[in-house]
């Protein structure tokens, strides 16, 4: 965000700028520390990031729910990913995880079928439900990218190195794509004409998005994800004592 605002305030200095100063209110910033402009109406920063707001909600429910999800047992795990199908109907609020909960049950589905936790079957007909009732909220197209995409993950092998580098920044990637890449096009639509230089710009734009990715997933997104893994639950050798009250209780 600081990379954001930063390029905000200097974008308008370039020669032939074409727009607005820009002029962000202090609630507007202080929602992004929460993810919360969607729901209480400020504009975002950076506009596709409202899916980080739906996202940043995902992820709490999900380690409300993850025990659930994680069960040892089939009906247990089915239940509960059948239940995220059903609040969306009652709370269809674009800016609220409900109505997107189909499309992350797809990929629960996916990931359980990919871990051997489902049945191939069991997955194929979770998939074929969790897509009708994604069309009521997120509409068909929406749905049958979804759909697709799951049985692509489901059922197709990826390698090479260039495909697991680019998999490995790819959320640095989505992040940076449109205050880097996004800018470049900008500038290099007021300066250049005819098809060989938007060619030529569309690919400096490409190219510098995955090098900013690059560097933003080294410096920030890397040491993240290092000093999250030292976070762990670990269970506590049990006494003599409390082995043998164990042994008499059960």
């Amino acid at each position: 965000m600081c990379l954001v605002l930063a390029l905000a305030y200097l974008v308008p200095l370039v020669p032939g700028f074409r727009g607005s100063w820009p002029h962000f209110t202090p609630a507007q910033l202080l929602s992004h520390f929460a993810y919360l402009n969607s729901v209480v109406g400020k504009p975002w920063i950076n506009p596709v990031y409202w899916t980080l707001g739906i996202e940043f909600q995902y992820y709490l429910l999900i380690g409300l729910i993850f025990l659930l999800l994680a069960a040892s047992r089939d009906l247990t795990r089915m239940l509960t990913t059948g239940a995220l199908l059903v609040p969306g109907f009652f709370l269809p609020r674009v800016s609220l995880l409900f109505v997107h909960l189909p499309l992350f049950a797809a990929e629960i589905l996916t990931f359980q079928f990919k871990t051997s936790r489902l049945s191939k079957w069991s997955f194929l007909t979770g998939l074929v439900i969790t897509c009708v009732v994604a069309t009521f909220g997120a509409g068909p197209l929406i749905a049958m990218t979804c759909i697709l995409t799951a049985l692509v993950i489901a059922f197709l092998d990826f390698g090479g190195r260039v495909l697991t580098w680019l998999g490995m920044i790819s959320y640095s990637l989505y992040l940076m794509h449109v205050p880097i890449g996004g800018k470049i096009i900008d500038l290099g639509g007021r300066f250049t004409h005819g098809e060989i230089g938007q060619i030529l710009v569309l690919a400096a734009a490409t190219a510098a998005s995955v090098m900013a990715a690059w560097v933003l997933y080294q410096i920030v997104e890397l040491p993240s994800q290092r000093l999250s893994s030292r976070i762990s639950h670990r269970r506590q050798p049990r006494s003599e004592g409390e082995e043998v009250a164990c042994t008499a209780a059960a």
